[in-house]
């Protein structure tokens, strides 16, 4: 993904990529939909933050910066309403989130 992201984007140009963050999916969390028809779990390979990084850095992509973000009172309606909400205060004081903010540092030629 990170190749075709860097062969397909123009020099100078930015892509942010987000993820559950390494300690939640240690902790066991995992990524999914809900809808009407139920829930939806998605097959993932964690990553560590480093090994992102560096995949993204070969392929020809500068990583500007990455960001660990936790859970904030926004979030805390989706806890109660899934009858969770006392599970909220502990899960907001976790890194939940990974973004990294990247940009394509060359220019390819023949793509």
């Amino acid at each position: 993904m990170a190749r075709e992201l860097a062969r397909v984007m123009k020099p100078s140009s930015d892509v942010f990529v987000s993820d559950l963050h390494p300690e939640a999916y240690a902790r066991g969390w995992h990524t999914g939909f809900r809808d009407g028809r139920g829930t939806c779990s998605i097959e993932t390979l964690p990553r560590a933050a480093e090994e992102i990084v560096s995949v993204f850095y070969s392929a020809g992509l500068e990583c500007l910066t990455h960001l660990p973000l936790s859970l904030g009172e926004p979030e805390q309606p989706i806890f109660a309403e899934a009858g969770k909400g006392h599970w909220f205060a502990e899960r907001a004081q976790l890194p939940a989130l990974l973004v990294c903010h990247f940009r394509c540092k060359q220019i390819h030629l023949g793509s």
